[in-house]
């Protein structure tokens, strides 16, 4: 379960690198608020 947590920080990564919309930087923060969920 913690490498799947691993792999979608690594896909995140990849799309702040291309530039994020507003979209996408809540799905981030909702994946910070509810990190618990994917540990």
């Amino acid at each position: 379960m913690w490498q799947g947590c691993v792999k979608l920080k690594r896909v995140l990564k990849v799309l702040r690198a291309r530039g994020m919309n507003n979209d996408q930087i809540k799905f981030e923060e909702d994946l910070k608020t509810n990190k618990n969920t994917f540990d």
